[in-house]
Order: C-alpha cells, then sequence, then structure tokens
C-alpha cells in the first residue's frame, strides 16, 4: 500500500507527494470514522445539519441594507381552503 504509493508519486514525478504517503492509513481510517457519525446523526438527530462555518468575520453594520425582503410563504392550508378565483373578460365558452 504505502510502497505502492511511494513508488506511483515517484513515477509521476511528484516526489513531495510521496512524503505524505506514510499517513494514507490514518486517511484511510477517517472514511469509516465519517461514515459511523453520519449513520448516527442520520439515527438520532436526522435533522440536524452539522454545517461548516466559512469565513468567520464580525457582523456587518450596513446589513440591513444589503438584505433583500424575503418573500411571504402562503401555507398549504391556507392555499388549499381559498377558492380559485374566477379572472374576468372569459366566460368560459
Amino acid at each position: 500500500g504505502i510502497a505502492l504509493a511511494i513508488l506511483g508519486a515517484l513515477a509521476a514525478k511528484r516526489p513531495a507527494l510521496a512524503l505524505w504517503a506514510p499517513l494514507m492509513p490514518l486517511y484511510y481510517l477517517m472514511g469509516p470514522i465519517a461514515a459511523y457519525k453520519a449513520l448516527y446523526e442520520l439515527l438520532y438527530d436526522p435533522f440536524f445539519w452539522d454545517k461548516t462555518c466559512h469565513g468567520v468575520h464580525p457582523p456587518d453594520k450596513d446589513a440591513q441594507a444589503h438584505r433583500s425582503p424575503r418573500p411571504v410563504a402562503v401555507s398549504d392550508q391556507a392555499a388549499a381552503s381559498t377558492p380559485p378565483q374566477k379572472t374576468s373578460g372569459s366566460n368560459g365558452a
């Protein structure tokens, strides 16, 4: 495994990658750990979103000026209970 990775890096004329080859068992160990973590979250907290925090910075003082108005959502129940409106200009014929 490791020797083959070193030979492959050297054959590809990328000897710097050969230095990382001894860490490959650690890399392969992280895959099952991530899979078990995902399975645990799926079973015990299915609506949890383990999001990565990008670009941590202080809040923008002028954030309201950059924010667009939020669209108003109509609930499915309200939409289902409202009868359809007739349009003018058409008598249905």
